[in-house]
């Protein structure tokens, strides 16, 4: 049988507290931000033994889907709850974070939910020619085909190995970028935690 040690966070009797439970959700926050830091680091890795390994594209969906659910307990949609608004807010706060942007985070992940939709959008536009998915050291402006044409290709989904970005037809999701707010969240959760003695200074973020 195992042996646990409580750490109190919130001590008391009657009505539960607004904040009741909200290290629950910056525990959960952490732990999300650290999966998406690290899908982004593994995908670096990968690359230096295989520029072109699909799996490249797999850890970088699982990095915006990482992010983006941290960035859904920052900024709760607006379906809601009125509680779960409060607590975004309240987080945000506690974190100082209350400015930060986390709407391309937002956009890249519903992308990606939702691409069953932009692929059916896309056939529908005339001209050109539609790739679904490629992974390359640069975006190619036009392409040429077996019989000789050179047409501008409309790509649903690029992973750019260069200047690692996610471009989601055309709509650009810069990595590096994703992966240091990621960064900035994490750190901003672990010294909350420590001022409010949920952790000791020396664990790591």
């Amino acid at each position: 049988m195992a042996t646990f040690t409580r750490h109190w966070v919130n001590k008391g009797s009657g009505p539960k507290p607004d904040d009741f439970g909200d290290h629950f959700f910056l525990h959960e926050i952490q732990m999300q931000c650290d999966f998406g830091v690290r899908a982004y680091g593994e995908m670096r890795q990968l690359h230096q033994a295989n520029a072109k390994n699909p799996s490249l594209l797999a850890l970088a969906h699982a990095m915006l889907v990482f992010a983006g659910n941290a960035a859904k307990l920052l900024s709760a949609p607006k379906s809601a709850s009125a509680q779960m608004k409060a607590r975004a807010v309240r987080l945000r706060s506690h974190l100082n974070l209350a400015n930060l942007d986390l709407s391309r985070i937002a956009d890249a992940r519903n992308y990606l939910e939702h691409f069953d939709e932009r692929i059916e959008r896309y056939l529908q536009i005339p001209g050109g020619i539609v790739f679904h998915r490629l992974i390359q050291d640069h975006e190619p402006l036009e392409v040429t085909l077996e019989d000789g044409r050179t047409l501008k290709p409309r790509i649903l989904q690029l992973l750019n190995t260069s200047d690692w970005y996610l471009s989601l037809h055309g709509d650009r999701i810069q990595l590096i970028e994703v992966a240091s707010l990621l960064e900035q969240i994490q750190a901003s959760v672990h010294t909350y935690m420590v001022n409010a003695g949920m952790v000791k200074e020396s664990s790591a973020p």
